[in-house]
């Protein structure tokens, strides 16, 4: 990955940890609590529900939050440090692995 790229991945890692700090502790961005709000809650009904499904969308990444949520006790800063980590990974194995390009890699930055 050449020095240009990585630094772009770094500048938006930590533009995004600031705003995910701004979002739970500060201000209230318009349009992300509602997301943030919604997974929490949706996560902290399928704890006390225990209901484990198999599934593929986004309600997968809400009982990945319940599994982590009943582990831990954790605000919605953390979990949402948890999931800029994660799509953070994903873009490096994804960039990495076709070779840096740079359109696919720009992109998936973009859809963050």
């Amino acid at each position: 990955m050449s020095i240009v790229i990585l630094l772009v991945v770094v500048f938006s890692m930590l533009l995004a940890i600031i705003l995910a700090l701004s979002n739970s502790y500060f201000v209230n961005l318009k349009g992300a609590s509602v997301d943030a709000e919604r997974f929490l809650l949706k996560a902290d009904e399928w704890i006390t529900d225990d209901s484990v499904e198999f599934v593929i969308d986004s309600e997968f990444f809400i009982q990945f939050l319940g599994i982590i949520r009943s582990c831990l006790p954790l605000d919605e800063f953390w979990l949402t440090a948890i999931g800029i980590v994660l799509y953070y990974s994903t873009f490096i194995f994804i960039f990495s692995r076709f070779k840096g390009s740079f359109i696919s890699g720009f992109s998936f930055l973009l859809a963050m």
